[in-house]
């Protein structure tokens, strides 16, 4: 025998009149104990959306050897702030033990640039939730003698950030320059 939906007889007069429906709430039945009951017109909207604080920052000093470690593209890290002041990134690291059974510890990769400290500085700071990921690296094997590279994206709640306090040097703008005046026959209207 399966479950079925009550099926209410209506009158055909009354199909379209909700206010002869004893019950105008669809199929919601009521809650199977009044502390369950809740009221979906008061609850207010959760606010804890997710949103890029940094699209790509490089992880500088590199602590690890990038191929040796497992890591890849799309892994999770976290940001902490380390002994020196700096913001360290851990992750979870392949550290097998006695160099054969193989373990997942977590462990440090580096540490963030000047540049997005400034940035992640005050969410820290307040204790919020941010989703750190790998989101590029380059191994060792594949550098061509370059330094290897990783770089994560970081997410949070946008509410703490704040103007960037130290500019980057840039070079001045150029001065726009004085329109001449015309020179010759070009200066000459038509009559």
């Amino acid at each position: 025998m399966g479950l079925s939906l009550p099926i209410r007889r209506f009158r055909i007069g009354d199909l379209g009149q909700a206010k002869d429906r004893p019950n105008n709430r669809g199929l919601q039945s009521p809650p199977p104990h009044p502390s369950l009951a809740f009221d979906y017109g008061k609850a207010k909207r959760m606010s804890d959306s997710k949103r890029p604080l940094i699209h790509k920052a490089p992880v500088e000093g590199l602590v690890i050897h990038v191929a040796r470690t497992g890591l890849s593209i799309g892994d999770g890290a976290r940001l902490e702030r380390l002994s020196d002041g700096r913001i360290g990134v851990f992750a979870r690291l392949r550290k097998p033990i006695l160099g054969l059974i193989p373990h997942h510890r977590e462990g440090l990769i580096g540490h963030l640039g000047p540049a997005a400290e400034e940035i992640i500085e005050p969410s820290l700071a307040h204790g919020d939730d941010l989703r750190v990921r790998i989101i590029d690296l380059t191994p060792e094997h594949l550098a061509n003698g370059f330094p290897p590279e990783v770089y994560i994206s970081v997410w949070g709640d946008p509410r703490h950030l704040q103007p960037m306090l130290r500019t980057v040097d840039l070079p001045a703008l150029p001065q726009e320059p004085k329109p001449k005046a015309p020179k010759g026959l070009s200066g000459l209207r038509p009559a």
